[in-house]
């Protein structure tokens, strides 16, 4: 396919729903349409003249199909396959494929053509607080909390006054349980009613350092045994959101942290301003975004877990809720933003969120 026809077709391949992929006989891309960023979550620019394989080198299976109908083996019609996005869990997609060819008959490349079916909402993918749906959800979730939570309240307030008349040490290890437990509960209630409430319409100004350096000093105080290096862009432009809930992501991605690294592990966190962002969209416009990056060199996140960590009730802690990464994406996605996780078993975690400068 010549370059004047890949510039002309640009505007219609746009136009489609489903992403749009072709390589030339060498396997490297040269047309990567808007759909191609939605489904992966990587920008026309990071993939153009690139190889399939180094793009979509999580996925080799993609690879390994564009490679037999490229030399002619066989071609595929809604195979399905999970595409491993940059900035959410992986998309469960259907892929069909084809050859095409010269004016004189020869092969010259490869399309592909990646569907989406619809989606679930494991991954939280096409979560939208102001749905239907979610405001009935919303509506429910509040009302049940608070009917929980009112006798929770008095239990507490029970086993806090036995605690205090009782003087067998016996009897006040079992307050303590459940005091401990009450509370326990209250915060997954919270969490529940955090993650089902409509998005707060929030725009203020933020200092994106002045927030980490809280969150970092509510973590860890003076703890001198962790040792959290900041590598901070003096250049950084501020945010536009709700630092509230900024604050709870990287509270929960903090915390998960320390939790992975225990008494003697390293934290890092860095930011920097990315100026030449094209994601998915309407507009074409490329955009700036703040980019924090925290990684640690704990235990790491389990293959087998990593397609499920966004999955709401999933944990792998025995006092988790299973709602923290689940509420911090969809915070996250409420203020524009993404966040991608990739993690080694031994080796360690790191987390980049991506968030909208306000200027």
């Amino acid at each position: 396919m010549q370059e004047n026809s890949i510039k002309m077709y640009e505007d219609i391949l746009d136009s489609f729903m489903g992403g749009v992929v072709y390589i030339d006989l060498s396997m490297r891309i040269l047309v990567f349409n808007l759909g191609a960023e939605r489904v992966s979550g990587i920008s026309r620019k990071m993939a153009l003249n690139r190889p399939l394989h180094e793009v979509f080198h999580r996925d080799p299976w993609f690879t390994d199909l564009m490679k037999d109908t490229l030399g002619g083996e066989r071609t595929y019609t809604e195979h399905e396959g999970s595409i491993h996005r940059t900035f959410a869990a992986p998309l469960a997609v259907s892929l069909s494929t084809g050859v095409v060819f010269s004016k004189d008959g020869f092969v010259e490349g490869a399309l592909a053509f990646l569907k989406t079916p619809g989606l679930g909402v494991k991954a939280l993918e096409g979560f939208s607080p102001q749905g239907e749906k979610l405001s009935g959800m919303s509506f429910f979730a509040a009302e049940l909390v608070h009917e929980i939570r009112n006798p929770l309240g008095g239990i507490r307030a029970a086993a806090q006054l036995l605690s205090r008349k009782a003087g067998d040490s016996v009897l006040t290890d079992y307050t303590d349980i459940i005091i401990r437990e009450t509370d326990r509960l209250d915060t997954m209630l919270k969490e529940v009613a955090a993650f089902t409430a409509p998005r707060r319409e929030v725009n203020k100004e933020i200092n994106i350092h002045r927030l980490l350096d809280s969150v970092i000093f509510l973590i860890f105080g003076n703890n001198s045994q962790v040792i959290v290096k900041k590598e901070y862009d003096p250049s950084l432009p501020p945010l536009s959101g709700d630092d509230g809930a900024l604050v709870q992501v990287f509270l929960n991605l903090l915390k998960n942290a320390a939790e992975a690294i225990g008494e003697d592990g390293n934290i890092s966190v860095v930011t920097r301003i990315l100026t030449d962002f094209h994601m998915s969209g309407t507009s074409k416009k490329a955009a700036r975004m703040v980019s924090i990056e925290i990684t640690d060199n704990g235990c790491g996140i389990a293959a087998d877990d990593m397609d499920k960590i966004f999955t709401p009730f999933f944990t792998t802690k025995k006092q988790g809720s299973g709602l923290g990464m689940a509420l911090s994406l969809k915070i996250v996605r409420e203020q524009g933003g993404y966040l991608n996780i990739e993690s080694t078993v031994g080796v360690g975690t790191r987390v980049r969120v991506l968030l909208p400068a306000a200027y």
